[in-house]
């Protein structure tokens, strides 16, 4: 009886139907995918994955470069410059190699070369190449680096290890409110940027370290940011012409955050929480080392062309 009740539907009706709901399952699943690989790309967009510990990363140039005073000024000043890191000798090797691989922009397109980065292009207007001294994550196409710049970028690796040698003791902001201990790795990447001279390049005021919190950012870009929010210590390196002077631009001016009152990071734009802002020429030869969670910084207009060999390095803190 119940069967004979049954109302008996169309064959045409139940097969739209059924492609209706194989179209919204499809669809539903493409969105769930298509999400996945965005947040699996953004946990795995790092260049943390091979990075080293300071211990093999040493450098006796940097050894003998760093000194207990550059530790010291860096612990409680939070920034320390230091003039002619390089000898005029290494410079011109160096600026040789920059001035090589700067051609490479009209070169072949599967060479490493500059290029412009995704940040906005009303935040920053440099053009920059992520390049790597290290034989066993080079390519064929990296391997004409140069002795000069590959000189550098180890240098500029092994400066972690020499602060740790001066016993440095991390983060003044975080070791200002409690004890902490530093694990710290060194990427084998480092960041050679170039600002074009055209008067108008330049980078606007940011901090290093990422300290915007997961409701701020949402979990893409926080996944993305990842390696950003582990920045430690941030150390640049020169290679403009030595003789640069001030009508040439490209000053680094900075805002050191102060540790009393006790600093709130979400709220550092609040200008009674920094020092006064001074700039740093950067004249070829010339290392900065500073705390990425303490220095916000910008990069002034340049006029002539300005390159930077930077390298970031990860410091979690422990208890």
């Amino acid at each position: 009886w119940r069967q004979a009740r049954r109302k008996v539907l169309p064959s045409s009706f139940l097969q739209v139907r059924a492609n209706n709901i194989n179209g919204d399952t499809l669809a539903a699943l493409a969105v769930a995918s298509g999400c996945t690989a965005l947040l699996v790309e953004a946990y795995y967009r790092t260049k943390l994955h091979d990075a080293d510990a300071p211990d093999d990363c040493v450098n006796h140039y940097a050894d003998s470069l760093i000194q207990a005073r550059h530790v010291q000024a860096l612990q409680t000043q939070g920034l320390v410059v230091i003039p002619k890191a390089l000898s005029s000798s290494q410079l011109a090797l160096a600026r040789r190699d920059v001035a090589r691989f700067q051609k490479r922009s009209s070169g072949p397109v599967e060479e490493a070369r500059f290029e412009a980065t995704t940040n906005d292009a009303d935040v920053r207007q440099d053009q920059v190449a992520w390049i790597s001294s290290s034989e066993s994550s080079l390519t064929s196409k990296d391997t004409q680096l140069g002795e000069g710049l590959s000189f550098c970028i180890d240098l500029v690796r092994g400066v972690t290890s020499a602060l740790l040698k001066h016993d440095y003791e991390g983060s003044s902001l975080v070791c200002h409110q409690h004890q902490h201990h530093y694990q710290y790795r060194v990427p084998q990447l480092c960041q050679l940027a170039m600002y074009p001279g055209n008067g108008s390049a330049s980078y606007q005021r940011h901090l290093d370290q990422c300290n915007a919190s997961l409701s701020d950012l949402g979990i893409l870009e926080w996944f993305r940011l990842s390696d950003y929010r582990g920045r430690a210590i941030t150390v640049i390196l020169y290679l403009n012409d030595p003789e640069r002077t001030l009508a040439d631009g490209g000053a680094l001016r900075c805002w050191v955050a102060k540790l009393e009152p006790p600093t709130n990071l979400k709220h550092l734009k609040n200008q009674h929480l920094f020092e006064p802002s001074f700039d740093i020429q950067p004249t070829g030869g010339t290392m900065i080392i500073f705390q990425s969670d303490r220095v916000e910084h910008m990069v002034l207009p340049s006029c002539t062309d300005r390159f930077a060999l930077t390298s970031w390095v990860d410091g979690r803190a422990t208890t």
